[in-house]
C-alpha cells in the first residue's frame, strides 16, 4: 500500500512539474543563467566559488552566493547550451525525488502508510510550488530542499561515522545549492537533542552542526548589496516597531500562504505592501501568534521527546523567519519559492490533520483528494503563467498590480514588443506608485482612468494621478522614458506641452 501511495505520489508531482515544460527562460534567468558568464563562458570552475550567483566578483558585494546552483546550470549550459528543457527537466526530477522523501519520512516517524501518502500527495501538488517549478533559476530551491530531505532520512538510520560524514556531505551540498539549505542542518540537529541520543548527536549531529553553523558564519561575513532597495526590500525603509510589524506580517503571510496558497504573485513588494498598519496588522497579529505557538510547540517536542513535531517546527518556521528580514535583511520581500521547504510541514500536518478528523477510509480518500484537486487547479493557474516572459508580467499585474517591480517588468515587455502606449501606461503607474512612497498608494485614479484607451491615459495620467504635482510627476515620467526610449518622448513631448503648458518641458 505504501509502495502503490508513493508512485501516485511521484505522478503526480510529475504532472506538476510538467505544466511548464515547454517554457523558456524566464525572469531572473536571463541574467542568473542566459546572460551569466559563469554559467555559459569557459572560465575555470573553481573561480565560481569566488563570485556570486551573477559572477560578481565577491570582494565586490554579494547579493546571494550559492556556487552550487551556478555549477549545476553551468554544466546543463555546457550539454544543451540555449535550452531551457533540459533545465525544466531536471527541476522535475528532483521535485519528483523531494515528493518521495516527504512520504517516506511522514512513514518513518508515524508507520502509518495513509498518512504518509496523503503529505506526499499535498507536497506534490501545492500550489505554492508554482514559482520553483516555473523559474529555472528558483530551481535552486527544489534542488537543496530534495538534498536537504536525503540528509535527514539518511540522519534517521543507524548513527555511526560513515553516516554523519555522508549527512554532514548533503547538508554542505544543500546549502551551497540555495544558502536556506543549512536549515536541514538544524532539522538534523533536533532529533538527537530531543530524543537525548548521545551516540546520534556525537556522530551526526557534531559533524552536522559544525558545517552549519561554519556555513551560517561563512555568509554572514561576505558583504551584502540590494541595489534595488525598498522597491524590491520595504524592510529596508523601516526601523524600530514598524520593522517588527512588517516582520511579523511577513511570517502570517507567509504562513498563511503555505496552507492556502491565494493570490501568488513573483512580487508582493511596495506598494501592494505598505507601512499603514490597517495593511499590515491583519496578518501581522497571526503572525505574532504563530512565533509564540512556535515557541510553545518546541517547548511541548522536547520535553514529549516528539522527533517529528521538532523537525516540522524547523522546516516551517526557519525559511519563513529569513525571508521575513526579522534578523537580517534579505534581498527581497516575500518571495514565494522560498516557502517551499514550509511547505514539506504544511503538506505533512494537513495530512496528520486529515488522518486525525476522518474516521472512515472513504471519507479521507474524498476530502485528500479535493485538497489535492484545488491545489493543483491554483498550481496551473500560477504556474502556467511562467512559461514566458509576457505571461508571466501579465498574470503579476492582475494579481498584485500595486506592486512597482511588477508594473517595471510588464512595462519593458511590452516596450520591447512594440505595444508603445500600453508600455508607457505600465511605467506610468510605476513611477505613480514609487511617487507614493512611503504613503499607501490610492487607487482610485487609476480605475478612473482604466476606462479610456491607453494614449488617454498616458496624456491624462499625471493630472489625474497627481493633481496637485502633475509637473514634477510628468518630468519624472519623461525623463524615464527618454532614457528607456527617446523616440516617445520625442513624439509625445508636443503634446504633453499642450497640454500641461504652465509645466517647464524645454529640458527635453
Amino acid at each position: 500500500m505504501m509502495r502503490k501511495g508513493l508512485v501516485l505520489s511521484a505522478i503526480l508531482a510529475a504532472c506538476a512539474g510538467l505544466i511548464t515544460i515547454n517554457g523558456s527562460f524566464v525572469y531572473d534567468d536571463h541574467v542568473a543563467i542566459v546572460q551569466n558568464p559563469c554559467v555559459t563562458s569557459n572560465m575555470p570552475v573553481l573561480n565560481i566559488f569566488s563570485r556570486d550567483m551573477w559572477c560578481t566578483p565577491i570582494n565586490q558585494g554579494v547579493k546571494v552566493y550559492r556556487p552550487g546552483a551556478v555549477l549545476i546550470w553551468r554544466t546543463l549550459w555546457s550539454a544543451f547550451p540555449g535550452q531551457p528543457l533540459p533545465f525544466r527537466l531536471v527541476t522535475l526530477i528532483f521535485h519528483v525525488f523531494a515528493t518521495v522523501l516527504v512520504g517516506l519520512m511522514v512513514w518513518i516517524f508515524t508507520q502509518n502508510h495513509w498518512t504518509a501518502t496523503a503529505a506526499a500527495i499535498l507536497f506534490a501538488v501545492h500550489a505554492i510550488h508554482a514559482e520553483a517549478l516555473g523559474g529555472i533559476t528558483w530551481q535552486a530551491d527544489v534542488i537543496s530542499a530534495a538534498t536537504g530531505m536525503a540528509a535527514l532520512l539518511i540522519s534517521l538510520r543507524q548513527p555511526n561515522v560513515r553516516t554523519g560524514i555522508l549527512v554532514t556531505v548533503l547538508v554542505v551540498v544543500a546549502s551551497l545549492v540555495k544558502e536556506s539549505g543549512f536549515i536541514f542542518g538544524v532539522a538534523i540537529l533536533t532529533v538527537p537533542v530531543v530524543n537525548r541520543d548521545k551516540k546520534r548527536l556525537l556522530n551526526t549531529g557534531l559533524p552536522v552542526t559544525v558545517a552549519t553553523v561554519a556555513f551560517v558564519a561563512f555568509q554572514l561575513t561576505l558583504g551584502r548589496v540590494n541595489s534595488h532597495g525598498f522597491t524590491n526590500n520595504l524592510a529596508l525603509a523601516t526601523h524600530g516597531w514598524q520593522h517588527f510589524l512588517l516582520s511579523m506580517y511577513t511570517v502570517g503571510k507567509a504562513a498563511a500562504l503555505c496552507f492556502v496558497p491565494a493570490g501568488l504573485a513573483p512580487n508582493h513588494g511596495y506598494g501592494a505592501i505598505d507601512l499603514a498598519p490597517a495593511t499590515l496588522l491583519p496578518a501581522a497579529i497571526p503572525g505574532m501568534l504563530l512565533i509564540v505557538t512556535g515557541i510553545v510547540l518546541t517547548m511541548i517536542a522536547l520535553k514529549t521527546r516528539n522527533g517529528l513535531m521538532a523537525i516540522l517546527l524547523v522546516l516551517f518556521f526557519g525559511p519563513i523567519l529569513l525571508v521575513s528580514n526579522l534578523f537580517i535583511n534579505v534581498l527581497t520581500d516575500l518571495t514565494e519559492h522560498l516557502l517551499y521547504i514550509p511547505s514539506i510541514a504544511a503538506s505533512i500536518i494537513l495530512a496528520m490533520a486529515i488522518t486525525r478528523i476522518t474516521r472512515s477510509g472513504l471519507l479521507r480518500y474524498t476530502v485528500t483528494g479535493l485538497i489535492a484537486i484545488a491545489l493543483m487547479a491554483q498550481q496551473i493557474n500560477a504556474q502556467s503563467a511562467w512559461a514566458s516572459d509576457t505571461s508571466l508580467w501579465q498574470r503579476a499585474v492582475k494579481v498584485e498590480p500595486k506592486a512597482y517591480r511588477s508594473q517595471v517588468n510588464y512595462s519593458e515587455i511590452l516596450l520591447g514588443e512594440g505595444s508603445i502606449d500600453e508600455g508607457a501606461w505600465h511605467r506610468m503607474l510605476a513611477e505613480y506608485i514609487l511617487f507614493s512612497f512611503p504613503a499607501r498608494v490610492d487607487w482610485s485614479p487609476v480605475e478612473h482612468l482604466a476606462r479610456m484607451n491607453p494614449q488617454m491615459r498616458v496624456l491624462l495620467g499625471p493630472a489625474v494621478l497627481e493633481p496637485r504635482h502633475s509637473c514634477t510627476f510628468l518630468k519624472r515620467f519623461l525623463m524615464v522614458m527618454h532614457h528607456r526610449l527617446p523616440t516617445f518622448v520625442r513624439i509625445t513631448l508636443p503634446y504633453f506641452k499642450k497640454r500641461y503648458g504652465h509645466c517647464n518641458l524645454n529640458g527635453f
